[in-house]
């Protein structure tokens, strides 16, 4: 299921929130379309089984912790500052974050990975 998520349904996402901005791009799409074909280079990675998988892996989800808790801390302080609280933000910033709590303790604990990969992560 994580492969399937980083290298599929991550980049396709990706690409039709980028298509949906077609008319007027701008750097956030880039910054997107940069991290969709990151993840899905992890994705290849592991499902491959390279050597380089797990130091892929590690980078990947700590990228994905902060970004995740940037956009949850920049909505605080937004909400801190007087305005409402944006759902779709904290959603943004949660979403990742919950992604990386569910799949590295699995990467880290599971037998299924230790015998794919020697060890686990």
């Amino acid at each position: 299921m994580f492969c399937v998520a980083t290298t599929i349904l991550t980049p396709i996402a990706t690409l039709v929130r980028i298509f949906q901005h077609l008319i007027s791009p701008d750097w956030d799409d880039l910054i997107s379309l940069a991290f969709a074909l990151f993840s899905g280079y992890v994705g290849i990675n592991v499902w491959m089984v390279n050597k380089s998988a797990f130091r892929l892996l590690k980078v990947y989800f700590i990228f994905l912790l902060v970004v995740g808790c940037l956009v949850v801390a920049s909505a605080l302080f937004v909400w801190w500052g007087g305005e409402e609280l944006s759902a779709q933000e904290m959603v943004l910033g949660l979403r990742p974050i919950l992604f990386v709590l569910i799949w590295w303790p699995y990467f880290n604990m599971s037998k299924r990975v230790k015998e794919t990969f020697g060890s686990n992560l």
